[in-house]
């Protein structure tokens, strides 16, 4: 991840974690997670790609908000169920597409995930 931040010419703070099947609030769990899109633009395809891979993970997107229209978009995806997508390959996707990704725990005291 750091490798990827450097070649992208970003600066990454990483926390290590546990497999994410053995968090609290993990989808494996049946816990929740937050996934926030930044971009200017957000482009509808970078949604689909990290839409996309949350499908593929078997979790399901339960609702998607949108936080901020300007001078940036910004929105929130509620995911839940299935084997959780690695933030790791969120972030690259998101990377690949342009836009900045944050993956949270759900419920009132958020944290990063991985």
């Amino acid at each position: 991840m750091s490798a990827l931040a450097a070649d992208l010419g970003l600066e990454a703070e990483i926390t290590a974690g546990s497999d994410s099947s053995s968090w609290p609030n993990s989808p494996a769990r049946g816990g929740r997670l937050h996934v926030t899109l930044l971009g200017s633009p957000l482009a509808p395809a970078a949604i689909t790609v990290i839409a996309g891979l949350i499908a593929a993970s078997g979790a399901n997107i339960d609702r998607i908000s949108r936080l901020a229209q300007r001078p940036v978009t910004c929105i929130e995806m509620d995911v839940s169920g299935g084997t959780g997508c690695a933030p790791t390959d969120l972030a690259r996707a998101a990377a690949e597409q342009g836009v900045d990704v944050a993956v949270q725990r759900g419920g009132l005291r958020r944290g990063p995930c991985g």
